[in-house]
């Protein structure tokens, strides 16, 4: 099969919009229409209401018709325009007639690229991978030219997943039993498809050295005594003043589970205030920098964005004052639960070399990582961690608990938010409009209801 070569349509680009001008119509008039539509029926349109109104907006952009006008006169009006766009007609023709590609099969070396560019992507999205996860990586990278029918690349594709568990993967699942009935891919034929997991050694390896690097350093250090830190003050619970000990206190790694409104940064504070007044060194970094400035703002350190004190450290030039950080420094790691698990462990190399303390705070049922994560719930789950339970941010004894329930997952408590009138409904345009509305009035000092 032969198809235009891409520098042909590269140079040509201005062609393609030129004679596209009803397609950039037809868009326009259908995100009008959709908008209509919504604030008309005050609902969004159904699955199938789209189309309709699609060729609606085709109809109305279609440009009446001259029957007077004959195929030369068109033919005329559309080199015309080709030559106003700096394109010689008759040049753009050729180009598109002779500059073909011919499609083939996948060479060996393409094959090669494809399993390293597949090993790559799935290690930087997960840390196990089920085999329909892979065949999609796969198929994305098969190139646009490959001569070969639907039945033919699935089949190739088959092979082609074989290989790399065979020669790249770690296979997880659960030992195959001796009398098993066996499928074509020598896994059980009553094993379900999403029990199939693989991963890498070297994804193994750098999940392990994170285990290890924790379980060496967790005990070191004894001093985290509550009091000398927050001081006699009421304003922290047990809890919280435990908290602040051991960020405060001689441990090389301590890990902290704070759930939203638990009072974290208000733990943190004065454990910062005490290593300031100690002379020692604290700094802060988080996933983003709205939470590292949010983390500086509230409690008095200075913090930024982990990847920039790792990037800093990865240069061949000294790092940046601020983020040369001396032996003994204590680095505040918030939000926790989102560090892919690559830069959890770059961080923990680096502090390693560079003799810094370690303070994960996060919560693991939150916002998990982009990317491959997961390690900071892990790690609490292997060696424990002091736990803020005690929610302070809400003014209401029942919204405490209830918020607890909603984080681990229990379906049951919207039950009780339904009671309390907190569960809203309505198009997606009705709901930002209401979201907007309320954040006015409580911006406004209005009064809300319990």
């Amino acid at each position: 099969m032969r198809t235009p070569g891409s520098g042909w349509v590269a140079r040509s680009f201005s062609v393609l919009v030129e004679f596209s001008a009803r397609t950039q119509d037809i868009r326009r008039r259908l995100d009008d229409e959709l908008d209509r539509f919504s604030d008309t029926m005050v609902r969004d349109p159904t699955p199938r209401e789209p189309w309709k109104l699609e060729r609606e907006a085709a109809i109305d952009s279609r440009p009446a018709k001259t029957h007077s006008v004959d195929a030369e006169v068109l033919h005329a009006g559309w080199v015309e325009q080709v030559r106003r766009l700096g394109h010689d007609p008759a040049v753009l023709v050729a180009q598109a007639v002779n500059q073909v590609v011919e499609r083939g099969g996948i060479d060996r070396s393409t094959r090669l690229s494809m399993i390293d560019q597949t090993i790559v992507a799935m290690s930087e999205k997960q840390s196990t991978w089920r085999p329909t996860q892979v065949h999609r990586e796969l198929a994305a990278l098969v190139p646009t030219g490959t001569a070969a029918s639907s039945e033919q690349l699935a089949v190739w594709l088959d092979d082609v997943f074989d290989e790399i568990v065979t020669t790249r993967c770690v296979d997880i699942c659960k030992p195959v039993p001796p009398d098993a009935l066996l499928r074509h891919d020598v896994r059980p034929a009553t094993e379900s498809v999403a029990d199939r997991a693989v991963t890498t050694q070297a994804i193994l390896d750098q999940e392990q050295a994170l285990i290890g690097w924790v379980d060496r350093h967790l005990t070191c250090g004894s001093r985290d005594d509550p009091d000398s830190v927050v001081g006699g003050s009421k304003e922290l619970d047990v809890a919280q003043a435990a908290a602040a000990g051991v960020v405060a206190g001689d441990a090389d790694i301590v890990l902290i589970v704070g759930p939203a409104g638990t009072g974290k940064t208000i733990a943190l504070a004065p454990a910062v205030a005490q290593i300031q007044t100690e002379g020692r060194v604290v700094f802060g970094v988080a996933p983003s920098a709205t939470t590292a400035e949010v983390l500086a703002v509230e409690t008095g350190v200075a913090a930024d964005t982990l990847d920039k004190l790792l990037i800093e450290h990865r240069l061949t030039r000294r790092p940046a004052t601020r983020f040369d950080l001396p032996a003994g420094a204590t680095v505040i790691v918030d939000e926790a639960g989102m560090l892919p698990t690559a830069k959890l462990a770059e961080l923990a190399r680096l502090a390693d070399a560079r003799g810094w303390r370690i303070a994960l705070v996060g919560d693991p049922l939150q916002f998990s990582a982009v990317g491959r994560g997961g390690m900071f719930g892990l790690l609490v789950d292997t060696f424990g961690a002091i736990e803020l339970e005690r929610v302070h941010r809400f003014d209401n004894e029942w919204e405490r608990d209830a918020s607890l329930r909603l984080r681990r997952g229990d379906v049951t408590v919207a039950d009780l938010y339904e009671q309390h009138g907190r569960l809203h409904g309505g198009t997606v345009t009705q709901m930002e409009r209401q979201s907007v509305a309320r954040w006015w009035d409580m911006r406004s000092g209005v009064k809300q209801p319990c």
